[in-house]
């Protein structure tokens, strides 16, 4: 056993040598090859597992505001996409549209305005009402780039006390920005 370590160190050490050792050429021009070797790199986008807004007993409506996208990707990304629908016999409604004072109570109706970035540079998209919102265009996010993501809500007063209740979904589409 110790003949056969001893040859296989040997010969790793040759080896090592050789590959380190110049090859001679002739006079003139030499050609030496780059090699690229790809592995298959890393996707990987958190958003938020969820939009929490809150009803308090005097009516007002508080949101989070440590909401974010985060591209943990190997490379840069882009939203192309976002979609918004009420769900749970919810309806999205466009933002701006409920007069809180007036909506009458247990309307089932959610309207949205997600500010992505800086509240005064950063992308609006706004719902539009019938699961529908004015997003156009693209977001992109650098590798390891963290996007803030605010948002407001507008929600008639409900009588029915809720713990978490579904109310819609926001559906982000993200790839590769290529």
């Amino acid at each position: 056993m110790k003949t056969n370590f001893k040859s296989l160190s040997l010969f790793l050490a040759l080896a090592m040598l050789l590959s380190a050792m110049p090859v001679m050429a002739a006079e003139g021009e030499q050609i030496t090859p780059v090699d690229l070797t790809v592995e298959e790199p890393i996707f990987s986008v958190t958003v938020p597992i969820a939009l929490p807004i809150t009803i308090t007993e005097q009516g007002d409506i508080l949101t989070s505001d440590s909401a974010a996208v985060i591209n943990n990707s190997a490379g840069p990304v882009v939203i192309t996409d976002i979609q918004t629908k009420g769900i749970n016999g919810w309806e999205t409604a466009a933002f701006g549209s409920i007069d809180m004072a007036s909506a009458k109570v247990n309307t089932k109706h959610v309207s949205l305005q997600l500010i992505f970035g800086d509240k005064d540079t950063g992308t609006i998209v706004n719902t539009t009402g019938e699961d529908t919102n004015d997003f156009a265009g693209f977001i992109r996010l650098a590798k390891d780039e963290t996007l803030p993501l605010l948002y407001n809500a507008e929600v008639p007063a409900q009588t029915t006390a809720y713990e978490s209740a579904q109310i819609a979904e926001v559906i982000f589409i993200i790839g590769w920005d290529e």
